[in-house]
């Protein structure tokens, strides 16, 4: 019933291989401390392993946990997300200041349980605390960042007790290297636990561990939704038979579906309704994407000039929205080493003052005057000015995520139902018509031969109604 526990004997120097894969195409950083000053280099997920022996017993180096497209650990390069983790700072807490790390999983074990957490699927000592770490089954996507932000903060939440360092829950984020010294305690950084019986969603790796599918870990981890919870009392009350209670119910469905910013079945041009930070970055993924379909030789050149502006300002207005204040500027400028290399840092400036500046006036409380009301100083963009602006033609915009216009969220929405009606076994318009054309001619030929309705119907496998409508002799004008 309960997560195996297994004490590991050695180090575990090949943790990181369990949840950084060689097969995968990317790269991970280090951070290492050499003669008092901090150094950090990349490689590529295929060397990892090469490496980890230079480190072994060296003081103070850490490890980042996501996956990067290049070697830079920018959330702007984030290209996966192969785990969730939690830097549990248990020194800091006077109860736990002085416990073993053994004991101290124990507490973190039993914690997961009384907060309905899945157990984790390793958990580190770091020397003077613990890290625990989720592993996937599959890596999240960058597309899923958002989301997976959103755990990372449940996660932390729920651990308070034990030391959660809210700090250290970035996709950018580099934790301590199984193998090395914790300078500040002379403690090896060990492997302290792996989780090998799966439990709440779990599933076995396979190296043995347990792993989890993002998807189904963060509906474990997240609260629920009020609208699923009213959506489930609108079926409830459906079921019933009781109108008065299902039309309450379908109401408080659609409120809750406002509230929540997913829009209702109404929704202007089927466009969905995003939260804002999940929909900036979505926008900035679709500003990569132009650039890829526009200048797909351009890969190190970056965008021609002339074109270079826009980008990066509107860049600029989508890492405001998606990123804390202190983190876009720095972001800017790894995106700039993708549109613009070789711009100095001036230039860069130049084209992206205005949308920086807003963006720290909301984050100081600032506010301005539209139409009488006080709304944030941040540029707000509607998709029709971002087509024009970037001049999207329909054939870019079929390949866009989130930019798009009215009529193709309408196309889209129309493709979707159609899949789903295939889905379920609903056959196209123009199969349904000669499927009732050879009924209706089978029909014709057995009343000719002198069935009645009720037999064309058994022998047909159609209703009655449908036998006489086939049968019903078509009256001229």
């Amino acid at each position: 019933m309960t997560t195996s526990l297994q004490l590991m004997g050695d180090v575990g120097y090949d943790e990181p291989l369990h949840y950084h894969d060689a097969q995968r195409g990317g790269f991970v950083s280090v951070l290492s401390k050499e003669h008092g000053k901090t150094r950090q280099a990349s490689f590529k997920l295929v060397d990892l392993e090469s490496n980890l022996s230079r480190w072994h017993g060296q003081p103070d180096v850490w490890l980042s946990q996501c996956e990067f497209f290049r070697p830079n650990r920018r959330r702007v390069n984030l290209w996966r997300m192969p785990l969730c983790y939690v830097d549990l700072d248990t020194y800091k807490l006077a109860h736990l200041e002085n416990h073993t790390p053994e004991h101290l999983l124990q507490l973190l074990l039993v914690e997961c349980i009384d907060q309905s957490l899945p157990p984790p699927s390793l958990v580190v000592s770091s020397g003077r605390g613990l890290q625990a770490k989720w592993l996937f089954e599959s890596p999240a996507p960058r597309a899923a960042l958002p989301r997976w932000e959103r755990v990372q903060l449940q996660l932390c939440s729920a651990l308070q007790r034990l030391g959660a360092d809210f700090a250290a829950m970035d996709s950018a984020r580099v934790l301590r290297l199984t193998g090395s010294t914790n300078s500040r305690s002379g403690k090896v950084v060990r492997l302290v636990h792996e989780c090998r019986t799966p439990t709440l969603g779990g599933a076995l790796l396979p190296s043995g561990i347990v792993g989890y599918d993002f998807d189904v870990f963060a509906d474990t981890v997240l609260p629920r939704a009020r609208a699923d919870i009213v959506q489930e009392r609108l079926a409830r009350a459906t079921a019933s038979g009781d109108r008065d209670a299902a039309t309450t119910a379908a109401a408080a469905v659609e409120k809750a579906r406002r509230a929540a910013g997913l829009g209702g079945p109404s929704t202007a041009g089927c466009l969905r309704q995003l939260q804002g930070h999940k929909l900036a970055w979505d926008r900035l993924a679709d500003l990569r994407r132009l650039k890829e379909l526009r200048w797909p030789t351009h890969a190190y050149a970056g965008i021609p000039s002339g074109h270079r502006n826009m980008f990066l300002f509107l860049a600029a207005c989508f890492l405001g929205d998606c990123c804390p204040m202190h983190e876009v500027l720095p972001e800017l400028i790894a995106l700039r080493d993708e549109f613009a290399p070789g711009w100095s840092h001036e230039e860069l400036l130049s084209s992206t003052t205005s949308a920086l500046s807003r963006a720290r006036a909301c984050a100081a409380g600032q506010t301005v005057e539209f139409d009488g009301m006080k709304v944030s100083p941040k540029y707000r963009w509607r998709n029709s000015t971002l087509l024009e602006r970037l001049a999207i033609t329909p054939d870019e915009e079929r390949q866009m995520q989130t930019i798009i216009s009215k009529a193709e969220a309408t196309r889209r929405n129309t493709e979707r139902q159609r899949s789903a009606r295939r889905a379920q076994g609903m056959q196209p318009r123009e199969q349904y018509l000669e499927n009732a054309a050879q009924q209706r001619q089978a029909a014709q030929q057995l009343r000719a031969d002198g069935l009645s309705n009720t037999q064309i119907s058994q022998a047909l496998g159609i209703s009655l109604a449908s036998a006489k409508r086939y049968t019903q002799k078509s009256t001229g004008a």
